[in-house]
């Protein structure tokens, strides 16, 4: 630590310069990993840039806006100091020879290597071409249809089985009433907000979101369904019951069926072809492992 406070200058001017590499974009910041500049020593081993914008790369882009920092570069270093003497004590004590810690490092080892090597062999040997996914998408035009969808609000006045017949009464008049109150101009998100026992909608001015048919029916029964596709955008229904209760919905948007362009489907398309190409072909690999290495089960 003596050395660090004797370079206390060029220890600044090192943050600085790993301040400006940090806001450049990550693949510049892959490249620049590589410098060998000595930032501090702990014991017999040094730390340098590239150890520092390897703990960097680890992080998600949302944590580095900490570290963009000389304070937040500091803390990285002195994290890594901690981990360099607890390591270097651990390995003088003959921790990492204990049979259970030796297991524990095999099997984080294999799973490390089995990435890179997967990555090696196969994920990073997978290209799709243009001329695929265009193949794909002409093949399989009725995959990437669209069907009518509407976005409804919802107010509902809860009926449950078991109810008596005094309190279904009770429920339905406030149906009534509040249907009344939307006619005279009241605000239907206000009231559904105000009213409504639908707690999944309620919060939101009782919308229920796009959904296309069959996707509400088993939530609120079969009328309220028919009622969200048979009205117009804008409209607004009378009171009806339903699976829940007595309801009252308001059709904010309506989207016609329609088929998907090329240009709005082509990541999903590249995605779902480079997965089942990997998966071929890390199953082809392994499968040509076998020649080299024989596999006996007893």
């Amino acid at each position: 630590m003596q050395r660090i406070k004797r370079t206390g200058l060029s220890f600044m001017t090192s943050l600085l310069m790993v301040i400006c590499i940090l806001l450049v974009p990550d693949a510049t910041l892959a490249e620049e990993k590589n410098s060998d500049k000595v930032l501090a020593t702990v014991g017999n081993e040094q730390i340098t840039e590239a150890d520092i914008f390897a703990k960097m790369l680890k992080l998600p882009p949302q944590a580095r806006v900490r570290y963009e920092t000389p304070e937040g570069i500091k803390e990285l270093l002195d994290q890594e100091l901690k981990e360099s003497m607890l390591s270097q004590e651990a390995r003088r004590l003959g921790i990492h020879t204990k049979e259970d810690v030796a297991i524990k490092l095999k099997e984080i080892s294999d799973t490390i290597i089995i990435q890179e090597l997967t990555k090696q062999e196969v994920t990073d040997k997978i290209t799709i071409t243009e001329e695929a996914i265009t193949a794909y998408y002409n093949d399989n035009k009725e995959k990437f249809i669209k069907p009518e969808e509407v976005k409804v609000n919802l107010i509902l006045f809860a009926v449950n089985d078991g109810d008596p017949p005094q309190k279904k009464k009770e429920q339905q008049k406030k149906a009534e009433q509040a249907l009344q109150l939307i006619k005279k101009g009241a605000e239907f998100e206000e009231l559904a907000e105000e009213l409504s026992d639908d707690k999944p909608t309620k919060g939101r001015g009782g919308s229920t979101g796009y959904f296309s048919r069959r996707k509400r029916k088993n939530t609120y029964g079969e009328i309220f369904e028919e009622k969200a596709f048979s009205l117009k955008a804008g409209e607004l229904s009378d009171v009806f019951e339903d699976k829940k209760g007595f309801c009252i919905i308001k059709v904010v948007d309506k989207k016609e069926r329609h088929e998907q362009t090329l240009d709005e489907v082509k990541k999903r398309i590249e995605k779902q072809l480079r997965q089942e190409k990997q998966k071929e072909a890390y199953e082809s690999y392994v499968e040509s492992l076998k020649k080299r290495y024989p596999v006996a089960i007893y």
